[in-house]
């Protein structure tokens, strides 16, 4: 129970005030701005994600070390996870859509291991999101904003009310709240967003080791071989030397020639890249609507007895519009298909050519597909989710005296649940030839009518088969679309029960002044169960292919916590404080677990604190990490049994590993509080640390799945399915099938500098007769390393990836970085006061990156590059600043406050991030460090009576 700048572990702290001040929609978006949170999911950074179901998820994520590793908490309290999702997806972390914003007094941010003090998952730090418990009164709130550029429109209205009761021995709360977001589908015409410029990472092909060219070069102008009315890439008998390769098909199946750019493995440079690029419209930010109700009662049911309730209920519905299509590079049609054009078709009679390769995708814009009577468009990946959260509280809290000392205590019971409904909508089928995109493709003449008919209906005549024309964007209707595609969905619920009880006091003085003493139990058990569609369960989709999955695990626990005086008010120290932790765990699945924290906190004057923490934490795997039964996408891998063959559309599975051990990590903290007497309102704090993770646990590619099973590991092949029916090994067929799941195998590193200072003033300590009041705050956060050391799990060779500098999501396809964060971000704010009038202006930004530590750049005369040290020809993504401003003005007797709020008043544009794998090629790719929405407005006003 200490502030930020008294406690041995660094807290920071979000008042009341603070929260008000920013007045985000959703109080998550606040907490975010914190420097030393990085990497948090939000409504606009996990827009596309149609598999792991997080879309609409709020979720924080403190030290870029993921979400999973950060604890958080209602009240000290645990809350179910959002989803099932593993460490991967930052899954199975409380979503903080369902937080009772109105009644949260203050926000904790712990920056600093606390396992021993708060469990597993406390291995990066807390964010304790405190309840106003006795509030009194009614407040509201009415908000709405909208961007510069006319999108995204929202609002927020929410009440809140507390009453005492029974003369005082109750205590009655209340909090409701709806918010809607219209989203931003596609880039909103934003001018930053360039499709033409199509920038990425790719390898040069002009490079060869030695002739002086770099390996890897950023290029614009980049795009995939394929259109969206489908372009013939090869043919069965002349290959890439056919004939009709370059011809491509536009709306309504006109034919024209395209031309290709230079290749670059799955990618081109030049040509008419415009026609490929297909995520060159990306969706911003999400549609989101979310519904709150939160009640809680008291009752003094003895003068030293309290009795309580809580009751919550949360609904969060996101709609993913995304414009990231379905695709296909590298389907094969035949000579008799029914759509085939003539002069095509005669080509191929006149070579003796039975097939074709047609590499195409759909929907990949209203502008390229066609557009359904509802004004969706059919094939563009999308998701539906539905998220309700419920929650029941109930215990009882008092004291005693016993010991000469006052003891307090809390002994509760928790339940809360959280169920997703998933719906994939226009999901495409084309696994296997039973598939009916693959039987649509399958066309031929009907030769009793001469229709277009599917080859099968020919031998089955009831089966339903719609032919699909490929060639050709508006060639096909709604019926064949809604063929082709289909919906898939899960309903995922996922349990928490929590028994917990602990005790505090000071049970005896030495000294230098009491004891302190906490110590207490929990006993803890996670469930899920789930159902899904049977087209999922059997992976026929590209995307989504969600498997139901049932399971539980359970933890017994009990820790103890002191703080001991060693010296007071003597002529070498003010105060110097020891103190510890230890938490012991029983766990299900992995078993005993000990953690520990001890601390000192040094004050030798008034003027300074010295603080110091060294702890063992761990993070348990959780759910979705233990027993996920698959959650599947789509991918391309390179079969080594085949030549290197490269085989796409290959469906790749996360699946849960029984066996894993918890994460452990040593975290050390040094630090230095400063408040100086000769400047009072002033006091500033600087803490290093670091945390060294051992046996981190990460997802086993599917790539290195198929390399260890080519270089004789034999555990890996039975992951692996070919169309044939054989194994990774037997080749009896194309790889269709690989199944990942994850290990304890990296060891991560992150080390840097929180610095925070707070500063009030009146302003006639400056200037006589000068009135109002200032109050200055600034939180900056260094990281000097982010290291991933992976074990190659075929060789054993470890590799270390820097990822401090580096700009998420921005390495170089194929290389990799693991974890990764800008070095610096800064979050500072002055607000000017006087009587009704306040005022504040905010200066927040992130420092410039990299794509990779280790990449050597040059444009000529360049050394072979190497694994250790690539090369490439530019290296550098430059820093961003941000302004916001805020203004509140109190009218009626101060009863009711007007605000505003414009967040990025500059309308400062995102850097142009040269992206680097499947997920997109345009300018603001990464969503974690930059605002891509712009200059956002926002208006309201708060009431209280």
């Amino acid at each position: 129970m200490r502030d930020g700048f008294e406690a041995p572990t660094p807290v920071s702290v979000l008042s009341v005030d603070d929260l008000n001040v920013i007045s985000t929609p959703n109080i998550a978006d606040a907490v975010n701005r914190l420097p030393a949170l990085q990497g948090s999911l939000g409504t606009s950074n996990a827009s596309t994600n149609v598999s792991s179901g997080t879309g609409g998820v709020n979720q924080l994520n403190l030290r870029a070390l993921g979400a999973v590793r950060t604890l958080v908490l209602l009240d000290g309290k645990r809350i179910v996870g959002a989803t099932l999702a593993g460490f991967e997806n930052n899954g199975s972390t409380p979503d903080i859509n369902g937080f009772p914003g109105g009644l949260v007094s203050r926000v904790d941010v712990v920056t600093g291991g606390a396992s021993a003090a708060y469990g597993s998952d406390a291995l990066a730090g807390v964010v304790n999101f405190v309840l106003d418990k006795e509030y009194t009164g009614i407040k509201g709130e009415i908000q709405g904003g909208v961007t510069t550029y006319g999108d995204d429109e929202n609002y927020k209205v929410s009440l809140t009310a507390g009453t005492p009761f029974a003369n005082g021995r109750g205590h009655f709360l209340f909090f409701g709240e709806h918010t809607y977001s219209a989203g931003i589908v596609g880039d909103g015409n934003r001018p930053w967003n360039d499709p033409a410029l199509s920038r990425a990472v790719v390898r040069n092909p002009a490079y060869a080791a030695g002739n002086g060219t770099p390996e890897w070069i950023i290029a614009d102008h980049v795009g995939v071989r394929a259109t969206a009315g489908g372009l013939i890439l090869a043919d069965n008998v002349n290959g890439t030397n056919s004939p009709l390769r370059g011809i491509q098909f536009l709306e309504g199946g006109k034919q024209a020639p395209f031309t290709f750019g230079t290749q670059s493995g799955s990618f081109m440079i030049g040509g008419d890249y415009d026609q490929t690029n297909i995520w060159k419209w990306p969706t911003l930010d999400l549609e989101v609507q979310r519904t709150n109700f939160f009640t809680r009662g008291s009752y003094d049911i003895a003068d030293n007895v309290n009795l309580y309730g809580e009751l919550s209920w949360a609904y969060t519905h996101a709609k993913n519009s995304s414009l990231v299509p379905n695709f296909e590079f590298g389907q094969s049609i035949s000579v008799e298909n029914a759509f085939l054009p003539e002069n095509i078709r005669q080509t191929m009679i006149n070579g003796g050519i039975s097939s074709l390769t047609l590499s195409t995708f759909y929907g990949a814009s209203n502008r390229l597909s066609l557009t359904l009577a509802d004004g969706s468009t059919p094939l563009d990946i999308k998701a539906d989710n539905g998220r309700t959260q419920r929650r029941y509280v109930g215990g009882l809290e008092g004291n005693f005296a016993a010991f000469d000392t006052e003891w307090a205590w809390d002994l509760y019971y928790a339940r809360s649940t959280t169920h997703n409904a998933t719906r994939s909508p226009d999901n495409l089928q084309s696994r296997g030839p039973t598939s009916p995109h693959d039987m649509a493709l399958d066309s031929v003449i009907n030769p009793a009518t001469g229709a277009a008919i599917c080859r099968s209906t020919l031998t089955n005549p009831g089966n339903g088969c719609i032919p699909f024309n490929p060639f050709g964007t508006n060639v096909n209707g709604a019926l064949e679309y809604d063929y082709v595609a289909n919906t898939g969905y899960a309903i995922t619920i996922l349990s928490q029960d929590v028994w917990a009880a602990s005790m505090s006091g000071e049970p005896f003085d030495l000294w230098a002044g009491p004891v302190s003493l906490a110590f207490g139990a929990e006993h803890r058990i996670e469930k899920v169960r789930g159902l899904a569609s049977a087209d999922d369960e059997a992976r026929l989709f590209f995307a989504g292919n969600y498997i139901a999955t049932n399971a539980k695990w359970d933890v017994t626990e009990g820790f103890i916590e002191t703080v001991v005086p060693l010296a007071k008010n003597t002529s070498w120290a003010e105060s110097l404080d020891f103190n510890a932790a230890v938490r012991g765990a029983q766990y299900s699945e992995s078993g005993f677990e000990f953690t520990w924290k001890a601390g000192a906190t040094y004050t030798p004057s008034n003027d300074y604190t010295f603080r110091v923490t060294q702890s063992r934490d761990i993070r348990a795997p959780n759910l979705g990490d233990l027993f996920n039964a698959g959650r599947a996408g789509t991918g391309q891998v390179i079969d080594p049994f085949q030549g290197n063959l490269v085989t796409p559309d290959v469906v790749t599975a996360d699946v849960g590993n029984p066996n894993l051990q918890p994460e452990r990590a040593d975290t050390t903290g040094l630090g230095l509080v400063y408040s100086p007497s000769f400047l009072p309102g002033f006091t500033a704090s600087v803490d290093y640390y670091r945390i060294k993770i051992k046996g981190a646990i990460s997802i086993v590619s599917s790539q290195d799945q198929i390399d260890g099973c080519f270089a004789g590991v034999t555990a890996f092949c039975s992951a692996i399915q070919r169309a044939g029916g054989g194994n990774g090994s037997n080749v009896t067929g194309n790889i269709n099938f690989v199944a990942s799941s994850p290990q304890n195998v990296l060891t991560q590193k992150t080390d840097g500098i929180d610095f925070e200072f707070g500063y009030n003033f009146p302003m006639d300590s400056l200037i006589d007769g000068w009135v109002g009041d200032v109050s200055l705050r600034g939180l900056t956060n260094y990281v000097f390393h982010l290291d991933t050391t992976d074990v190659d799990p075929v060789t054993g060779v470890a590799t270390k990836i820097e990822g401090a500098g580096i700009i998420p999501d921005s390495a170089a396809y194929g290389l990799g970085v693991g974890l990764a964060t800008p070095h610096f971000r800064w979050n500072t704010s002055m607000t000017y006061s006087l009587d009704q009038f306040s005022g504040t202006l905010t200066w927040r930004g992130t420092g410039s990156g990299v794509y990779r530590n280790d990449f050597l750049v040059c444009a000529s005369a360049c050394p072979t590059s190497t694994a250790a040290a690539p090369t490439i020809n530019e290296n550098s993504i430059g820093a961003v600043h941000y302004f916001d401003a805020a203004v509140n003005y109190k009218v009626l007797d101060d009863s009711v406050t007007l605000y505003a709020v414009v967040q990025n008043l500059l309308n400062r544009d995102p850097p142009r991030i040269a992206a680097s794998n499947n997920n997109g090629w345009y300018a603001g790719f990464d969503a974690d460090n930059y605002d891509r929405i712009g200059r956002m407005f926002r208006a309201g006003l708060r009431f209280t009576y």
